[in-house]
């Protein structure tokens, strides 16, 4: 009698096991044509290696690109914010308008952020709003106490 060969023990089984561990796209194709497992264990592992890591992979992507497309847009708005606290450390006060930056502070101001800037009675303060990627974001000073001048 000829020994029976154990299904977990063949080459096909290895061969599909180490390509699902180390190229698992890949690895799930060459499992479907050579692994002897069931189709129901084939569809288990398909699941388990190849889509849910793809909709995790898709779905961090996703996120690091709304991260990016916030970032760009907010990096303007921080720049009138540290033009502002320059200015203001420089002057004792803070502008009475954004127009006042330009051109000593900053170029430009960013008209896509739809800014809204008040500033205080005494000048010494100010509140900064916008609307980044459809978020309100609101900045206010750095410094707690400007020097006189």
């Amino acid at each position: 009698m000829e020994p029976v060969e154990e299904k977990s023990n063949t080459w096909r089984d290895t061969v599909s096991i180490l390509t699902l561990f180390y190229l698992p796209p890949i690895g799930v194709i060459i499992m479907w044509f050579l692994a002897r497992w069931s189709a129901l264990t084939k569809w288990i592992v398909t699941i388990l290696v190849g889509i849910i890591p793809l909709i995790l992979v898709g779905t961090m992507s996703l996120g690091g690109y709304k991260f990016v497309k916030f970032q760009q847009g907010y990096t303007p708005v921080l720049g009138v914010q540290q033009a502002l606290d320059v200015y203001g450390l420089k002057n004792g006060k803070y502008p009475a308008k954004l127009d006042d930056l330009k051109p000593d502070y900053v170029k430009e101001i960013p008209t896509d952020a739809s800014l809204d800037y008040k500033v205080s009675e005494d000048s010494k303060s100010y509140t900064l709003k916008a609307k980044v990627e459809g978020k309100d974001v609101e900045l206010r000073p750095v410094f707690s106490n400007l020097p006189t001048k």
